[in-house]
């Protein structure tokens, strides 16, 4: 699957939304987003971003962190698998929402690779946004990942050995 961007339909809701909002006083030529991130202490360079395949399958602090718990991601047949203890864990579980999650992440719902950045556009609000509180704890992929394993030690070591970020 190719990804496909739909940034005039992002162009014109961001327009639509100054345009609304400043009843056309106000012309705005750049607009700014906003992403939330925690990055390991150790990272030489947390100017870095990996794909989450990348941050999954290569060496890396994060991958590092994972073994250190007997967390293995393994890419078997263009999907995400992940490995617990040395045991192959199926990601079956969908009345789950941290299974249904992981699933999408992984590549398990047919899509191959995932992409997926969030950002924010108004970053006053940021702090008051629950989403923001969660993210500031750990990142949402080992939030999840904790939950689906029922595994807190690796959420609880990511915290104490990482720093929030919020890079414009």
């Amino acid at each position: 699957m190719e990804y496909q961007s739909d940034t005039d339909s992002i162009d014109n809701l961001i327009d639509s939304y100054i345009l609304d909002k400043t009843k056309g006083k106000l012309v705005v030529d750049d607009v700014l987003f906003y992403h939330l991130s925690s990055r390991l202490n150790l990272t030489d360079n947390i100017n870095t971003s990996l794909t989450l395949f990348e941050l999954l399958t290569t060496d890396n602090d994060f991958s590092k962190l994972l073994k250190k718990h007997n967390i293995i991601i393994q890419n078997i047949n263009n999907q995400l698998e992940i490995f617990f203890n040395e045991k192959h864990i199926l990601l079956d579980r969908t009345h789950l929402p941290c299974c249904c999650y992981l699933r999408s992440r992984l590549g398990h719902n047919g899509i191959e690779k995932d992409y997926c950045v969030n950002d924010f556009l108004f970053k006053e609000y940021l702090k008051n946004n629950d989403y923001y509180k969660r993210l500031n704890e750990v990142p949402e992929f080992i939030d999840q990942l904790c939950q689906f394993l029922e595994y807190r030690a690796l959420g609880e070591e990511y915290y104490q050995n990482s720093s929030f970020y919020c890079f414009t």
